[in-house]
């Protein structure tokens, strides 16, 4: 007489990424937290283009740290639970604002007695 022993795996759940924050591009640092899955993290991915391509990114914890992203960035987790089908977790937004340009306020002016003046600022191209 033979025994088989049958294993049940929950259902992969693919827990939630916490809300989309707006940095500095290039000069800002955070975290990501997912919580509310099931099982294992087989992978982090990240795409720049809206979700039109993803970048793996070999991670298998709950937390992805990113550091001086340039551009808008998605991220996402992919979870999977034993033999069940992998799923992934919502994408969440980092927008990368671009770095402010100092305007010119044009060149000093004398008045006298004079209740208001106008200033032509003009901002230095970008380069």
């Amino acid at each position: 007489q033979s025994t088989v022993q049958v294993s049940i795996d929950p259902q992969t759940v693919p827990g939630t990424l916490a809300s989309p924050a707006t940095v500095c591009a290039t000069a800002n640092a955070g975290t990501l937290t997912l919580s509310g899955y099931t099982s294992s993290i087989l992978q982090w991915e990240s795409s720049i283009d809206n979700g039109n391509t993803w970048t793996t990114i070999t991670n298998t914890t709950n937390t992805y740290t990113y550091n001086n992203i340039p551009v808008t960035t998605l991220y996402r987790a992919l979870v999977k639970s034993g033999v069940c089908a992998s799923q992934y977790s919502n994408n969440v937004a980092i927008t990368a604002l671009p770095a402010v340009s100092t305007a010119n306020a044009g060149p000093n002016q004398q008045l006298c007695n004079v209740t208001s003046a106008t200033m032509a600022a003009t901002v230095p191209a970008s380069g």
